[in-house]
């Protein structure tokens, strides 16, 4: 990830990195859990895809965020909210 976006928002923004990872492997493993296997803190093989799935989707999120929070307080205002919107339409 450090290769990614670098180490200054890998340090600023990592609780979202590590709420995103955790996440994600929750998503992961929520299917072993519903069958009731047991080792559901282990990731099985077909389990692996989910969770670099979600991942990626998490880190697509963050991008557009950090591209939105124009003054970097981790918080989008209501103007900054609007401004984006536009370029989606």
């Amino acid at each position: 990830m450090r290769d990614i976006v670098g180490d200054y928002f890998l340090n600023k923004y990592r609780r979202g990195w590590k709420s995103a990872i955790s996440e994600s492997f929750n998503l992961a493993t929520s299917s072993a859990r519903r069958k009731g296997l047991k080792n559901s803190n282990f990731l099985q093989i077909f389990q692996f895809r989910r969770l670099l799935l979600a991942l990626k989707q998490y880190f697509e999120y963050f991008k557009i965020f950090i591209k939105i929070d124009d003054d970097g307080d981790k918080m989008l205002t209501y103007e900054e909210f609007c401004q984006a919107a536009v370029l989606v339409e």
